[in-house]
């Protein structure tokens, strides 16, 4: 499993290395949408006119456009690609899959990247892409006329903390900070307010940079490898945190303190989390385990519900 969107209503949005799928949150019946188990590559058809399934190599994420399609960063194949959950079929939308780089420049054409994972839409017309393995962060805005282009938006590089391609993932707040989280020095900001091209100054290092599980100040606090982030659904005060060490943690960036998170909630390797106003939902090895968002800071008593699968199968 990598990543986790809210389709509708009652309806979890999955990627893994393979394939896209969805979990119904009231009866936890899942459905393929799109891919082949145990099955990476590249290839963009269209089912429904005979042709096989589409192929993908490790979507580490995506968005939902709308009621039938999906933007996917097929991180693996270099690439974006629009999905229809209707009838399965990929596009390429922009970066030529299997070719890596880090040039921007008209959509196909002549951009390309080198591993996206995440992407952010900010309103309805502009996107970020987090570019793992160039420390870029890239966009696109539809509203370019005559075509769209992809741009660099930051470069990460001069801050050598955050160069060696370990960005887990990053979110907008409401505030003009974008936070990221690395794997091995913890979690960052920066402004979207500066320049282009980001100094060192501009990138602020929120966590000590050391690997350990120590909560308090968050200068000087400590995580295991950080493996995800997202702000608590309603606020971009509360930030959750999912490190190695198989339980959230939760920093209050007003108070600037890190708190542990509920000590009966555990999970088996945990790899990406997305809150909703009623539930936090901690996807892994283990499934989907939907949490209160009281009971992430251990405010009441756990009641997780579970949703099992079989990422084998």
């Amino acid at each position: 499993m990598e990543r986790l969107q809210f389709g509708d209503r009652n309806k979890l949005i999955v990627s893994s290395q393979d394939v896209i799928w969805t979990v119904n949150t009231q009866t936890a019946e899942t459905e393929l949408l799109a891919g082949v188990r145990g099955t990476t590559g590249f290839q963009d058809v269209e089912p429904l006119n005979g042709e096989p399934y589409p192929l993908f190599n490790t979507v580490r994420g995506f968005i939902v456009l709308n009621e039938t399609h999906l933007l996917l960063a097929d991180t693996n194949n270099h690439c974006l690609r629009f999905l229809n959950m209707l009838t399965s079929a990929t596009s390429t939308y922009a970066g030529e899959c299997t070719q890596m780089g880090q040039e921007d420049g008209y959509l196909k054409e002549q951009a390309r990247f080198n591993k996206p994972t995440v992407i952010i839409r900010q309103e309805f017309f502009l996107f970020y892409i987090l570019d793992q393995g160039s420390s870029r962060v890239r966009s696109i805005d539809w509203r370019e006329s005559p075509r769209n282009r992809v741009h660099t938006y930051r470069v990460l590089e001069p801050y050598a903390k955050l160069a060696d391609h370990q960005i887990s993932s990053m979110i907008f707040s409401g505030s003009d900070y974008a936070f990221i989280s690395h794997r091995k020095q913890g979690i960052a900001r920066f402004s979207r307010s500066t320049n282009d091209l980001l100094e060192e100054k501009d990138v602020e290092l929120l966590t000590s940079g050391i690997q350990g599980q120590v909560d308090g100040e968050i200068s000087t606090a400590q995580f295991g490898v950080v493996l995800d982030i997202a702000f608590l659904h309603g606020t971009d005060e509360v930030l959750i945190v999912l490190d190695e060490w198989n339980q959230p943690r939760y920093i209050n960036l007003t108070e600037g303190l890190v708190y542990p998170g509920n000590q009966s909630l555990t999970f088996n390797t945990p790899i990406c989390v997305l809150s909703m106003e009623e539930c936090v939902y901690i996807g892994g090895s283990f499934g989907i385990q939907c949490t209160h968002p009281d009971d992430i800071r251990g405010k009441q008593a756990a009641t997780p519900i579970h949703f099992h699968y079989d990422d084998e199968e």
